[in-house]
């Protein structure tokens, strides 16, 4: 023989009025969750498609201006880049997607501040060039 099973319904109701709570839980987490990554990829397929556009238009019409607005918008969204410059210049910096600032300990606290972020504090590459605008980096084969 089998042993009675005896349900309490307020026990039983306890317990299903628990769980819908914490699927209702779930639920508005994974709308909360679903909305923000809807969000960012939107973003990332923008940029992307602003990329390839940018990159057409330079490969119809090449300048070195052109190309050289092309290369800063690809680095400025790979890399951080800091520019020491004019604080009337940090409006139109901006807009090119770097982080301007006044003086070289400011780009340094910033620089330090934004690889402690990154957990990258211990191990990272910092580029200074001064008068950047007039560097052409030249990539050796090893």
């Amino acid at each position: 023989t089998l042993p009675e099973i005896t349900v309490d319904p307020e026990k039983l109701a306890a317990a299903a009025e628990t769980l819908r709570k914490a699927w209702a839980g779930i639920m508005a987490s994974f709308e909360v969750a679903a909305e923000a990554f809807g969000k960012w990829i939107r973003s990332v397929a923008a940029e992307v498609e602003a990329q390839h556009e940018m990159e057409t238009a330079l490969r119809a019409h090449f300048t070195i201006p052109f190309f050289v607005a092309f290369n800063l918008f690809c680095l400025t969204h790979k890399d951080t880049v800091i520019l020491v410059t004019l604080p009337r210049n940090f409006d139109d910096i901006r807009r090119t997607g770097q982080i301007p600032v006044a003086t070289v300990q400011e780009a340094w606290d910033l620089a330090q501040q934004k690889l402690k972020e990154q957990g990258k504090d211990k191990d990272y590459t910092i580029n200074i060039m001064p008068h950047a605008t007039k560097v052409m980096p030249i990539l050796q084969e090893k």
